[in-house]
């Protein structure tokens, strides 16, 4: 509104209809419960014995420095069954929305929540504005052997529709700015490598 006035450009106002509030408030419990996986991601990655010795080693193996794992937000999976989903009840967070939010699923056989992410390194998708909307899980490099999915991705929710994200935006928006130019590249690592070696517009 203030860019508006300043340009004298006029804008159409409306009321939002009963819809469009209730999809809105709905997309801000998912960033809530978002926020929360990869708080709760990364704070296993830094502060646990299973996050250091296996999701900080890989990490390391990989070149990637503390400050690239922190500016990138990587986390860490525990490898258990519900370990989110337990964190998340002790601070009564929607496990609904978890599942809403494809970071929890529900079991209707055994009538169980359990985690999406387990035994993985995270990598959170985040937008140009800074707010996590979707996970990219990988499998440690040592079991990869026989594995079919290396890697297992957040599917699309209201929050998160994959043709309209880029991974790496939210780092790169003020080297691209810079630049006047932007290197496109195939997956996460590689775009975390890049800022590695110091190419931040990618």
């Amino acid at each position: 509104c203030l860019l508006a006035k300043k340009y004298h450009i006029e804008i159409q106002e409306r009321e939002q209809t009963d819809d469009e509030k209730q999809q809105e408030k709905e997309r801000e419990s998912l960033q809530t419960v978002t926020q929360f996986a990869a708080k709760f991601f990364a704070e296993t990655l830094h502060n646990t014995d299973e996050g250091q010795s296996v999701g900080m080693s890989y990490l390391r193996e990989r070149g990637f420095s503390d400050d690239i794992i922190r500016k990138f937000r990587i986390g860490y999976a525990p490898d258990a069954w519900d370990t989110l989903v337990g964190a998340a009840n002790a601070q009564n967070y929607s496990l609904d929305y978890m599942v809403k939010a494809n970071v929890c699923n529900y079991n209707d056989e055994k009538k169980r929540y359990y985690d999406t992410f387990r035994g993985r390194v995270i990598f959170p998708w985040i937008t140009v504005s800074g707010k996590v909307v979707a996970f990219s899980g990988r499998v440690l490099s040592r079991d990869t052997k026989g594995v079919v999915q290396k890697y297992v991705n957040t599917s699309e929710t209201p929050l998160f529709v994959k043709s309209n994200e880029l991974f790496g935006i939210f780092q790169a928006k003020n080297a691209i700015t810079k630049a006047d130019c932007v290197y496109i590249v195939e997956g996460q690592t590689d775009v975390i490598s890049m800022h590695q070696c110091g190419v931040a517009n990618v």
